[in-house]
């Protein structure tokens, strides 16, 4: 009787919105012609909500993979230069309350035998998206309100930003003690 109830016609009626149809298909299309790898992205992750949609609880749940989506027009690799500015700079800070002796030049800490770049992958921007990502997924899995979402969802990005910041101070002390090569 399980079996029979499953395959009743009103459980075989999936619910497709026109609207997120279409956008796909323009993702889709887009993608395509414009060989464009975003474009590709938007349209998997339209066709996994129209997947998602008739499966009931999974369907809130889906809406935050949209933060998977790099941003447009060069936004990221701003976000990444001003990420990698704010890390070199927690990270000299720190050194200097620990007295190691450095000079921070752009993006280098230059320690006396040694220069440091940081780079755009210490920056932390995969970081800060994983973290959002989470913290956006927990804040729908828990329907959390919206009073406790908000700061959530800025508390992960600053955790990831200052795990990036103390990532980058540990491989200084460590070179500047005698430590391990980090």
């Amino acid at each position: 009787s399980q079996i029979a109830h499953l395959s009743s016609p009103e459980n075989a009626k999936w619910k497709i919105p026109v609207p997120l149809l279409l956008l796909m298909v323009l993702s889709l299309a887009a993608a395509c012609w414009l060989v464009s790898p975003w474009f590709g992205m938007v349209a998997f992750l339209m066709f996994v909500l129209l997947i998602a949609r008739n499966c009931g609880e999974l369907y809130p749940v889906v809406w935050p993979l949209l933060l998977l989506i790099p941003l447009p027009f060069g936004t990221d690799t701003n976000m990444v230069m001003r990420l990698q500015r704010v890390s070199s700079i927690g990270a000299s800070s720190l050194l200097d309350s620990v007295g190691i002796r450095h000079v921070m030049s752009g993006n280098v800490l230059e320690l006396a035998d040694r220069s440091f770049f940081v780079a755009e992958a210490c920056s932390g921007i995969g970081s800060v998206f994983l973290m959002l990502a989470t913290a956006a997924v927990y804040v729908v899995w828990r329907r959390l309100r919206i009073v406790v979402a908000i700061p959530m969802l800025f508390s992960a990005v600053a955790w990831a930003v200052a795990g990036n910041t103390f990532r980058i101070f540990l491989v200084a002390v460590s070179h500047a003690t005698g430590g391990p090569d980090l």
